[in-house]
């Protein structure tokens, strides 16, 4: 019996040291939790009761030391208490849930452990309140700047389709110079006729189906060009061989008038792309203008535009390349940026490479670099091939 006694007043002694090491330990946890940056509340969670049972000091600083023994939501309110008591509930832990509370933000994160007939849950709260109105702040400097290129953009593609326009009227009077003196002739034969009585039914029905002729030619030219600058809406399948024919076709009077050849070298008949057919013939047409202003200054002939296209990969290559002395090293890396030009003298104003490298890249989800070869500049162009 004496034995029994011994044994159990040793364990008596044991357990009794046992406990006075874990609070010793507990608080000493607690102490350390009360120097810490951060917020944290312990909450007990009895089935159907959750209750603040413990915060350090800077939790009391934050959110004020009324709420223990309270229920959670009135730390936060029911809606959030409850996103998170749901999270914890599932997945045991929670990283880097934004709560507000009283207009200030925090993250909490927490964990969930379980005991007999409990579970505990603490969590630590964090101030960002700096953190998401810096957040707030470059979001709104984003979305500023997002506005000014936009409007930037819009406002460069409003200058190209002016001096797109003006460049149209340049092409229709190349293109009408020929039938307009060819109309002139033909009224002076009436009139020479008429003077020395020649003038007869047939021969006045004769010159009346060539001037019709010439008309139904030049009303024909406007319509090819209004077609040409109309830009599509929506992304089609289209034969890039065909756009850059298109292209070519628009401005050969002008190349014929500074008597340049385009000669073209394409590996197979059709090559087809994803995109926007006119504004990718736009963009060949910038090209080409580009040569054609480089070649209108070279005093010596040949003047030659070349266009290559054949494939390569999974892509269509297109080289416009020229014999008109290339374009100034200094101007290769910046090229294709806005109000960059190599030809102030002839009007250049920066625009047309800008937005030939819009639609290619962009729109077309391409890529497009310049160089310069032993006697020219040369663009080349890469299209992702479909079929």
């Amino acid at each position: 019996m004496r034995a029994l006694l011994t044994n159990r007043d040793i364990f008596q002694h044991v357990k009794g040291n046992v406990a006075r090491m874990l609070e010793i330990k507990l608080r000493h946890a607690k102490e350390i939790m009360d120097l810490l940056p951060e917020a944290i509340i312990e909450i007990f969670d009895i089935p159907g009761q959750q209750a603040i049972h413990w915060m350090n000091r800077r939790a009391q600083l934050l959110f004020g030391k009324a709420l223990l023994n309270q229920h959670p939501d009135r730390l936060m309110g029911a809606s959030a208490w409850g996103r998170l008591y749901r999270e914890l509930g599932e997945r045991e832990v929670i990283q880097n849930n934004l709560v507000t509370i009283r207009g200030k933000s925090f993250e909490f994160s927490g964990t969930l452990s379980h005991n007999i007939n409990s579970r505990y849950i603490k969590l630590i709260a964090k101030d960002v309140t700096e953190h998401e109105e810096a957040k707030k702040i470059l979001r709104e400097e984003i979305s500023e700047e997002i506005r000014l290129r936009r409007e930037n953009e819009y406002l460069m593609m409003q200058q190209a389709r002016m001096a797109s326009m003006g460049e149209t009227v340049g092409y229709i009077a190349h293109q009408w110079r020929q039938p307009l003196a060819q109309m002139g002739g033909i009224l002076m034969n009436l009139e020479s006729s008429y003077l020395f009585g020649e003038l007869d039914k047939s021969y006045l029905t004769e010159k009346i189906e060539q001037g019709n002729a010439l008309i139904k030619y030049m009303s024909r030219t406007i319509d090819d060009f209004r077609l040409f600058f109309q830009p599509n809406r929506e992304s089609e399948t289209f034969d890039v061989a065909d756009s850059i024919q298109r292209a070519v076709q628009i401005v050969s009077a002008s190349l014929n008038y500074y008597h340049i050849e385009v000669k073209r070298a394409f590996t197979r008949e059709r090559f087809f792309a994803a995109g926007y057919p006119n504004e990718f013939s736009q963009a060949i047409l910038n090209l080409i203008n580009n040569a054609r202003d480089a070649l209108s200054q070279k005093p010596t002939y040949p003047k030659t535009i070349s266009i290559t296209v054949k494939e390569l990969g999974s892509d269509t290559e297109i080289l416009v390349c020229d014999d008109g002395g290339g374009i100034d090293p200094q101007l290769l890396s910046t090229l294709f940026e806005p109000y960059v030009t190599g030809r102030r003298e002839s009007g250049g104003t920066g625009v047309g490479l800008y937005i030939t490298r819009l639609i290619i890249e962009q729109k077309m989800k391409g890529k497009i670099e310049a160089s310069n070869r032993a006697d020219g500049a040369c663009f080349r162009i890469f299209l992702p091939s479909v079929g």
